[in-house]
Formats: C-alpha cells, sequence, structure tokens
C-alpha cells in the first residue's frame, strides 16, 4: 500500500511480496488504494480500460502533458531496432523539436538529447534505464536552452486525465484497437512473452476468465 508501504500479497509460503512500480497486472483480486481507483464509464469496452493504465496513457501524457507537443513540430520516438537507428541517424543531422526516449538505455538516452534541435529541443525520457547506468549530459546545452525531463506515467492524473481519455475514445477521437495486436488466455500468459521478447506485439491482451 502506498501510504504505510505495507503490502497484501504473499507467496505460498506467506513471505511478503511487493509490487513493481505499484503495478499487479496479473492479480484476478486486488485491493488498491483509493486515490488509485478511476470510475470507468459502463459504456467503455473492458479489453480497452487496460490499455489506459499504464500503455497508452503514458505515450499520450508524455506528449500532451509533459512535452506539450504542438501541431506541426517534428517528433523522433527513440526504440530499438533498424527502424530506431535509422531515426537516431536522421534526427542526429538535423534535429527533432521533441524527442520521447522509450526503452531504458543511458547510451539512447544521451542519443535522444543530441538529436534534439539546438536552443529549443525538449527530450523526454520514459524508460527506466534498467542498467542503473548514468547520464552525461553537456550542461552548455542546456545553458543554451536545450531541456531533458523524466516522465512517469506520462504526467497522468488518473482520477481526471483517464475519464478524459475514455471520453475521446468513445467520441471517435482516441483510436485503440490499432494497439491491441494479440489476445491470449491467462492459461497461454507465457506466449504473451515470447510474443513481447520477439517484438511481434505492442499489446497482448490476457483474459483472465475465457
Amino acid at each position: 500500500m502506498p501510504r504505510d508501504g505495507s503490502s497484501r500479497f504473499k507467496e505460498k509460503n506467506g513471505e511478503k511480496l511487493h509490487h513493481t512500480l505499484s503495478v499487479s497486472s496479473f492479480s484476478e483480486y486486488t485491493v488498491v488504494d483509493v486515490t488509485h481507483v478511476v470510475k470507468m464509464s459502463p459504456d467503455f469496452p473492458i479489453d480497452k480500460a487496460s490499455l489506459l493504465s499504464c500503455g497508452v496513457s503514458t505515450g499520450l501524457g508524455a506528449a500532451w502533458n509533459v512535452a506539450e507537443v504542438e501541431e506541426g513540430s517534428t517528433v523522433a520516438i527513440f526504440g530499438l531496432g533498424a527502424v530506431g537507428l535509422a531515426i537516431i541517424k536522421e534526427m542526429s543531422d538535423g534535429g527533432a523539436d521533441y524527442c520521447f526516449e522509450c526503452i531504458g538505455l543511458a547510451s539512447l538516452m544521451q542519443e535522444a538529447f543530441n538529436s534534439s534541435r539546438k536552443g529549443t529541443g525538449k527530450t523526454v525520457i520514459l524508460g527506466i534505464e534498467m542498467h542503473g547506468t548514468p547520464l552525461s549530459i553537456n550542461p552548455y546545452e542546456l545553458a543554451a536552452g536545450k531541456t531533458i525531463m523524466g516522465s512517469m506515467f506520462g504526467g497522468v492524473k488518473a482520477k481526471v486525465d483517464i475519464p478524459i481519455f475514455a471520453a475521446q475514445y468513445l467520441n471517435n477521437e482516441l483510436n485503440l484497437e490499432g494497439f491491441i495486436t494479440h489476445e491470449v488466455n491467462f492459461e497461454d500468459i507465457n506466449k504473451a512473452f515470447d510474443l513481447l521478447q520477439a517484438g511481434k506485439t505492442l499489446r497482448c491482451i490476457i483474459w483472465m476468465d475465457k
């Protein structure tokens, strides 16, 4: 529980279990602090609701709340793979107005910062650095106007922003279907991990009761 640091979860021998980043996605039932509960419209489909807990909300919030991206801006998303490397090279030559690092590697964070536009570029870090490697930033570039900022959950205030995202979906202003590439039963959860590690899925819906 976030207020006292205790845990309501135990493993089979009675030892306490704790959250990773306050998430318990694979629990069929759970107890949460009232500050983390968001009431959803009964018209909102449950599979799409799961996307608003982190995956989609983090990206939307980072663009809208944290970076405040304006229409017509140049945006670069930094990930891994050939496409990501091509974006890095292109942006390094020119410079993007907004750069988003989404993996959690200090080297990629550095590339994102270096690729943002001189004087005005913003770099937003969404990934959690997985190796604890420090990030080195040129202070002269900061003094010249470039900025770098972190973003946990896209700066989303759940009780305020998630109902807005839900309303946008119901009004056909927000596309959530495009994020769902696979659906599996809970008993096939390892297939979901395999798809994730192979880079073959965006979001995989895991059904508890099918």
